[in-house]
């Protein structure tokens, strides 16, 4: 799948490679994002889990109309079963049931980590936390990933797009990242890591 595709809601996922996104659609109809996923998680699955467990209706409604969707956020490779065959597979398999509760378990752990954890901090831990989490490694250097902009970043931690751009600023000035192009490439993961934990304070104007 390409990037920006958003997924069926007839269908459950196991996303292989890539990243995508629970979001949730804004009453300005903007996007936010909740939760990201990474390779082996199980995705899509809550629709079907609220129909199956006798959640009223109106839970299930907030699916149908599209306020809360998932959304690949970069190239994605994925496995994907009829959702009504994946629970109906669900009692005959112990192996599937224990991987929709680990599904579950992270997602919510996640959700409570941004609630608590993130959005509570400072900007500047804020954006350094996220930038820690999704770095990776590209001809042994750590970056970030391209498919991950200053709008997503402000999205997820509550920021403005403008707070996150002058956050990016101070830790270019610094030299604590460095930009080729469009590549954020992390130089001092020890000084980002001292902020995201609260220990360096960076100033940002």
């Amino acid at each position: 799948l390409s990037s920006n595709v958003v997924l069926s809601v007839d269908h459950v996922y196991y996303l292989l490679a890539g990243v995508c996104a629970l979001a949730h659609l804004t009453e300005r109809g903007d996007e936010k994002i909740l939760v990201y996923f990474r390779p082996k998680a199980l995705m899509g699955f809550l629709p079907y889990l609220v129909k199956h467990v006798g959640a009223n209706d109106q839970n299930g409604d907030l699916f149908s109309t599209g306020e809360y969707f998932i959304k690949t956020r970069s190239r994605c490779d994925v496995l994907k079963v009829d959702g009504d065959r994946f629970f109906s597979l669900l009692d005959k398999s112990p192996h599937l049931y224990r991987s929709l509760l680990c599904s579950l378990t992270q997602n919510y752990a996640n959700l409570l980590l941004l609630s608590t954890r993130i959005t509570n901090q400072p900007a500047p831990v804020r954006v350094c936390r996220v930038i820690l989490e999704f770095s990776s490694l590209e001809n042994h250097r750590p970056v970030l990933p391209r498919h991950l902009t200053y709008y997503d970043i402000g999205t997820f931690t509550g920021l403005h797009v403008i707070t996150v751009t002058k956050v990016f600023k101070a830790l270019l000035d610094s030299g604590i990242v460095s930009k080729e192009g469009r590549k954020v490439i992390i130089e001092q993961e020890a000084r980002l890591a001292d902020i995201a934990n609260g220990i360096e304070e960076l100033p940002y104007g």
